[in-house]
């Protein structure tokens, strides 16, 4: 594993604090939990090419990428 310096506002470290103490996880877990759930590159530019003109979540069309829609 690497180590990684990462610089935050006070606002993303204190939820970074909260979800690390509230899901039981450390706080290097919850970063790496949430890399693991952000789109890839491509997933990403269909998202946006979707959402053009709609209102559309990132989760429902990651939803719908995954669904084939």
């Amino acid at each position: 594993m690497l180590r990684k310096q990462v610089h935050l506002t006070p606002e993303e470290e204190a939820k970074l604090k909260r979800l690390a103490r509230t899901t039981g996880r450390t706080e290097a877990e919850v970063l790496r939990l949430a890399l693991d759930l952000l789109p890839e590159e491509e997933a990403y530019r269909r998202y946006l090419e979707r959402v053009a003109g709609r209102r559309i979540g990132l989760s429902e069309a990651v939803l719908e990428d995954q669904q084939g829609r």
